[in-house]
């Protein structure tokens, strides 16, 4: 859904995972494979950025978190419908333009903390790179709870307990 981001945080011990999940228009501002030089930098620069994972998470300095790891999923852009040739029932064409049109990014990041009793709260500073997020879906699980906040403000501190 175009304007729905996700994030999914885990705390377990000393560890803080965090996926976001985002649909290319929120993160590059196009969902079809990049068809200009400007769509493809921006596509990169993207990429550069979620596969770093720097900037994503902002969290209390004295958890003492470090970023140990971070992956990109990114779209496998594939050709618009236009530059294919159809012979199918109206219908599905349809149904076939829908399917390529759509394409998400999804980061994953791990940090050690030094001090997890002090990671009382984050902020989603990645909020601030995304492009008309209208909701942002944060699922929170702990060793002592699970909860679900919904926020668009970069930063807002959203509490972890």
């Amino acid at each position: 859904e175009h304007g729905a981001v996700t994030l999914n945080l885990a705390i377990e011990g000393n560890s803080l995972a965090a996926e976001l999940e985002a649909p290319a228009i929120n993160v590059v501002g196009f969902e079809h494979e990049p068809r200009s030089e400007a769509e493809r930098a921006r596509a990169a620069v993207a990429s550069s950025w979620l596969s770093s994972g720097a900037g994503l998470l902002g969290v209390p300095k004295a958890a003492g978190c470090r970023r140990d790891s971070a992956q990109l999923q990114a779209p496998t852009w594939s050709a618009s419908s236009k530059d294919h040739d159809h012979d199918h029932a109206h219908e599905h064409e349809h149904e076939h333009e829908a399917d390529e049109g759509h394409a998400d990014y999804r980061a994953s990041v791990r940090y050690t903390c030094s001090n997890p009793a002090a990671l009382a709260w984050v902020e989603v500073w990645g909020l601030r790179k995304l492009l008309g997020v209208s909701e942002l879906t944060i699922n929170i699980v702990t060793s002592t709870s699970q909860k679900s906040v919904t926020t668009v403000k970069p930063d807002e501190r959203v509490a972890l307990r």
